[in-house]
């Protein structure tokens, strides 16, 4: 999964306020969200992460270095409060609490486990600290196998994943591609390069890529889809809108309630006839036949 993707999973309800889903949540820093979380997974948001809404989450929750939720923390296992964040709620915590220096919370905060608070050196030193090291012992794969691990993280394809640097809002523009897993609800305008909306998914809001745009089967789309390239809607799935793009490739048994403006525009499959050897071989004899009377009249 690509850094820059937005991925919602399957099965998750993205409504008005609220987003709920299943899966461990992935927010990249300095990244708004402006809706609630509610999840059976973990949550792991990066530093100046802004959360307007409630969070609860069943297991872990890891809030960077000046995070903000405006509302109330609910957390089912273990729970990381970076330095200089702040909850304008309540904090509760079934499990350990760890919680970095300048913490504020608004309201009162509950732990089941053990409570720490760190005063550790910055993470930036930490790390020169030992890349120094590593040069002296002149450990240089090391260093390579470090700065590439800072940089990249193998993520699961079952996360929701909010890329850095964007506002999740009733307007979401993502920086690269966009997924959106079967049997969702979504409520949102999008905006990315590749956007895939996956089997029996709702889709309340208009879709505008900047590259291909895939509608799988089963799915409603209740507005207009945009594309400079390609947009395939599968079978059984139903656009209320129009579509407006180079080529538009529509399966025989989807439909498009509104207009269709393309340079081309295909429907597949394409119906295959079986004919019956006599009577193509009949038939072959009948023009033949036509063709000598018209040259004989001639």
């Amino acid at each position: 999964m690509e850094e820059t993707s937005l991925h919602i999973p399957p099965n998750t309800n993205i409504e008005e306020r609220l987003i709920v889903t299943d899966y461990d949540i992935v927010i990249g820093s300095h990244s708004e969200i402006n809706y609630g979380l509610k999840t059976k997974g973990s949550i792991n948001a990066g530093e100046r992460v802004k959360i307007n809404g409630n969070v609860e989450a069943t297991e872990d929750v890891s809030i960077g270095l000046w995070g903000f939720i405006d509302g109330d923390l609910e957390v089912g296992e273990d729970a990381y409060i970076g330095e200089r964040s702040k909850i304008n709620g309540e904090l509760l915590v079934d499990g350990n609490l760890e919680i970095g220096n300048d913490v504020e919370i608004e309201k009162s905060f509950e732990a089941n486990g053990w409570i720490t608070i760190n005063n550790p050196i910055p993470l930036y030193l930490y790390f020169l600290l030992l890349l120094s090291e590593l040069i002296r012992r002149q450990e240089t794969e090391e260093i390579e196998q470090i700065l590439e691990d800072l940089t990249e993280e193998e993520l699961s394809d079952q996360v929701l994943m909010v890329p850095k640097q964007i506002q999740f809002d009733s307007e979401i523009k993502s920086p690269g591609n966009v997924f959106v897993g079967e049997h969702c609800r979504f409520v949102g305008n999008l905006r990315g390069d590749e956007v895939v909306i996956d089997k029996e998914t709702t889709f309340f809001g208009g879709i505008k890529a900047r590259k291909d745009v895939e509608v799988k089967e089963d799915s409603i789309i209740h507005g207009d889809i945009h594309s400079p390239d390609k947009v395939t809607i599968e079978e059984n799935s139903n656009v209320l809108g129009d579509i407006k793009a180079d080529k538009v490739h529509l399966h025989k048994d989807a439909h498009v309630n509104g207009k269709i403006e393309a340079g081309e525009v295909s429907i597949f499959p394409k119906e295959e006839v079986e004919l019956d050897e006599e009577l193509e071989e009949g038939e072959i004899k009948q023009k033949i036949e036509k063709k000598r009377l018209s040259q004989d009249e001639d």
